[in-house]
């Protein structure tokens, strides 16, 4: 009889033994859901938003290339920075299975809704892709309807929401 560690580490995955995130053009990141005072039970069940970033002065026609990508997953999310506007636009893509003809990146937004319910964001601080549950996807998106309206009175005409659908 084998011990579940050994049976474990049997299966096949996508994840590399060592650090090598120098050999690709797209590092995985995480990002790790902290739990917040007040939280349910249901709600303090915490994920991690798996994600790679790329920047530029231009919109992209697609997320980058698979073999780019560190440790590429079905649910990473792709997030390119287009530097030129001010403040910056986002545009957002989400690593998908097309059954057996393999993975595609799906164009998606901030709001995009997840099979568990939770919806995509961008952090207000860092820019950083993150699933949340829908309570706080609405506090987030009242706080940048907030700041959207700082920066437009600003006279910043090309703000909107980070990731928003145009």
């Amino acid at each position: 009889m084998s011990s579940p560690r050994t049976a474990l580490s049997a299966a096949t995955t996508n994840y590399d033994a060592a650090d090598n995130s120098a050999n690709y053009k797209y590092p995985r990141c995480t990002k790790f859901q902290r739990p917040r005072a007040g939280d349910s039970n249901e709600q303090s069940e915490l994920g991690s938003t798996a994600y790679f970033r790329s920047e530029g002065d231009l919109r992209l026609e697609s997320a980058g290339e698979a073999s780019e990508c560190q440790n590429l997953c079905i649910g990473d999310v792709f997030c390119h920075t287009i530097s030129s506007f001010d403040p910056p636009h986002y545009q957002l893509w989400l690593r998908e299975s097309k059954g057996r003809d393999g993975a595609c990146w799906k164009q998606v937004y901030t709001g995009y809704q997840r099979h568990d319910g939770r919806k995509l964001i961008l952090t207000h601080n860092k820019r950083e892709p993150s699933w949340v549950l829908t309570g706080w996807y609405k506090r987030w998106l009242k706080e940048e309807y907030k700041l959207l309206d700082e920066e437009r009175r600003k006279g910043h005409k090309d703000a909107c929401i980070p990731g928003a659908r145009k």
